[in-house]
């Protein structure tokens, strides 16, 4: 079967046009990057958008970046905080991280570094480094009721798990060596 870009795209625009929310986040990825269509950043935020509206932690992330840069939609870091939020709340430690940066540098608001810390710690325990060493320099400037209350925060947040290693793969049986002998 041949693999084509576009026929993929096509197949993912049918489901996105059919109601299916991955597919929909998909298709905004494709046309965010131009993969087997041509490259349209209106056209993603309008398929993230749509996939976001139906709580899709992927989209609204995606979304959320296309807010921050004024790409497709127009630059907005509170929208852009609001969609990262969600995200986190709905588990995604790559919002949690994205959010934390916003609130660890008071880019769209007012500075909030006992969230950030708390949201640093949550994308931490899946295993992000970058949010690890983030959230330990971030500690050294807090008080200990700042600590006190990032913790809180933090244990209201759903439990992340670090990603799943991909299991090796076990070596393909020989095809002769799987006959019977005769």
């Amino acid at each position: 079967v041949e693999k084509s870009p576009s026929t993929a795209f096509r197949h993912y625009l049918q489901a996105a046009k059919a109601g299916l929310v991955p597919a929909m986040n998909e298709t905004g990825l494709r046309y965010q990057t131009g993969t087997g269509v041509t490259e349209d950043v209106v056209a993603a935020a309008g398929w993230f958008t749509l996939a976001a509206q139906q709580s899709n932690p992927s989209a609204q992330v995606s979304l959320a970046r296309l807010y921050l840069q004024g790409l497709g939609v127009q630059r907005n870091a509170g929208t852009a905080a609001q969609l990262y939020n969600a995200a986190a709340v709905a588990g995604s430690p790559d919002a949690a991280y994205e959010l934390a940066q916003l609130l660890d540098y008071g880019v769209g608001g007012q500075r909030d570094p006992v969230r950030a810390h708390a949201l640093y710690a949550f994308a931490a325990d899946a295993k992000s480094e970058k949010a690890a060493e983030r959230r330990d320099a971030l500690a050294k400037d807090l008080t200990k009721d700042q600590l006190t209350a990032a913790e809180l925060f933090r244990k209201g947040l759903p439990k992340t798990e670090a990603p799943a290693e991909k299991p090796a793969e076990k070596p393909k049986a020989d095809a002769q060596n799987t006959k019977a002998d005769a």
